[in-house]
Parts: structure tokens; sequence; C-alpha cells
């Protein structure tokens, strides 16, 4: 597409944006030293991504071959839209800086390769699913969904090689339309350290504690957030575990109702942990539910633990 910028000074440059079909076109028979099976070879399975990006800079060739757009981190939500971190400021926590793309999905023609966060947040459930056809990888190293609903598949799509994964307010199930539990997304993630989930409105987490503390990695995670929790977890086994915790950061709530005897343990479990005082050998946890007790001095002895 062309554009004289008619009303602008004589002197003003005139812009050329190509199209798609005008840039494959612009593309002109290049001489390598390596033999031409090898170069095509290297396109079609491209390297490292900063290799690839590199690749892509130096010659049109590698783009035309295997067309993939890289983005260090990608963003959406249904008021500003698409956007992207501009020089990986999304790492430095408080400087993010961020620019807005035109990223349309139904048009374009190449692959999406993003590299460090993908990050979705939409009132259209099957938004994040939607995006799979396009992603050239899933090797994201952070994940995170907002009210959304998605196959089990499409999730691990996304989530199986992640760090880090934040399910907020969303659903993940299996093709007969039964929750997935928390234990075993987390099973099914084994490069895990960060884990969180909170479930909708009106829906509740029912993690069953054996199956979790199962999990071969649980006890390498960093952080592990778990809300809107029902009164069947069996929260004096996961006490025991709680007791030897001296690594993950652990936070569960339990918003959803339940019973005036389930929460009579759940106040003893609060208050033998406060009431350790100094004596405490493990990571303090920090445990919500309606009517608590001495909120104040959990919170305030769960963040003396970090």
């Amino acid at each position: 597409m062309s554009s004289s910028f008619a009303d602008s000074p004589p002197e003003s440059p005139t812009l050329k944006f190509f199209s798609y079909d005008e840039f494959c076109a612009s593309y002109l028979p290049q001489r390598f030293s390596l033999p031409e099976s090898i170069v095509f070879y290297m396109a079609k399975n491209p390297p490292l991504t900063g290799v690839h990006r590199r690749m892509l800079k130096s010659c049109k060739y590698f783009f035309i071959k295997n067309p993939i757009i890289h983005f260090h981190c990608l963003q959406y939500d249904d008021k500003n839209g698409w956007k992207t971190c501009i020089s990986r400021s999304c790492l430095y926590q408080g400087k993010e800086k961020y620019r807005k793309i035109n990223l349309k999905l139904d048009k374009i023609q190449s692959k999406i390769f993003v590299f460090f966060a993908l990050n979705i947040s939409s009132s259209n459930p099957t938004f994040a699913a939607s995006l799979i056809p396009k992603m050239y990888t899933n090797k994201v190293h952070c994940v995170e969904f907002s009210r959304q609903k998605m196959l089990f598949d499409d999730f691990l799509f996304f989530s199986k090689k992640a760090i880090q994964c934040y399910v907020r307010y969303s659903n993940v199930l299996y093709k007969n339309g039964n929750e997935v539990p928390c234990e075993v997304i987390l099973a099914n993630c084994p490069k895990l350290r960060y884990f969180v989930h909170s479930a909708p409105n009106n829906c509740y987490n029912a993690v069953n504690v054996a199956e979790l503390l199962k999990v071969p990695h649980f006890k390498k995670l960093i952080h592990f957030s778990v809300l809107e929790i029902f009164e069947s977890f069996d929260i004096e086994k996961f006490f025991g575990y709680l007791k030897k915790n001296i690594r993950t950061n652990v936070v569960i709530g339990f918003n959803a109702p339940f019973s005036e005897e389930y929460k009579k343990r759940l106040q003893a479990v609060v208050d033998e942990i406060i009431d350790a005082g100094s004596s405490r050998t493990y990571r303090t946890p920090c445990i919500m539910f309606d009517e608590q007790l001495r909120q104040k001095e959990l919170i305030a002895a769960f963040k003396k633990s970090f």
C-alpha cells in the first residue's frame, strides 16, 4: 500500500508499506556459501529464537520459506487489544513498557513465536484456544489465562513446557465437560515452578491432597496458590506437608461455603501456625477463609517468611 502524504511539505519522503504479497515478490534469489539443501533445512527448522531472529534480519529468504513473527511477550485484553513489551521491559517489575500492535489473527499469514510470556484475558472464553493454529511453538516460559474455558489438550499445548502458569477465573475441561483437578494440571506440567489457580464465580476447586502430594515436582515449586477450595480438601494431611516445607510459598483460599466443623479445623491449623512463633521451622503459609480469626497475624507472619 502506497501513501504519498499529499498534504505534507514537498521535502517529506514518500513511504512505502509492503503488503504480504508485495513483500514476498520483493525477494530476490540469494547465493549462500552453504549448499542450498542445508540453508533450506535451516529455514524450515529454526534454531534458538535469538539466532533465528538474526537470520530473518539478514535475509528475506528465511522469512519467505518459513514466515514466523517473533515476540518476547504477547498480551491481549478486550479493552486494549494486543500489545507486546519494549526491549524486554516485562522482565523488570514496575518498569514495564508496552506498545500496541495491530494483530489480526483472521488475516495474518505468518506463524507466531512467543518466547517469554503469553497473557490472555477475554470475555470470549475460547479466545486463547483460537490462537493455537497460529502458534509456531509451545515453548512459552510464562502463561496466564483469565476468564477462559479450555479443553485440557489445548491448555497443555501452552503450559506443558511452561515455568510459570496462572489460571485465573478459568475452566480447564476434559472432553466430556468435567473439570480437570488442579493436581492433574500440575502433574502434567513437569517444568512448573510457579502455579496459581482460581476458579470462576460459583465454581469450586475440589483438590485431592493425597494425589497432589504424589506429584513429583510439587515440592520443587517456588509458589503455589489455589483459591475457591472446597471442604473436601484434607487440611490436616496438607498441614503435615506444610510443617516440612521450607521452599514453597503456599497460598490457599476457602471461599466456597463450608460447615462450621470444617471452619474449626481450619482455624485450629491457623492457631498452631501462629502460636509456634519464632520456633516455627517451616515456611509460613497463607490460609484464607471467611470469618477467620487472627488473619492479620497470619498474613504478617507469611510476609516475613519471604
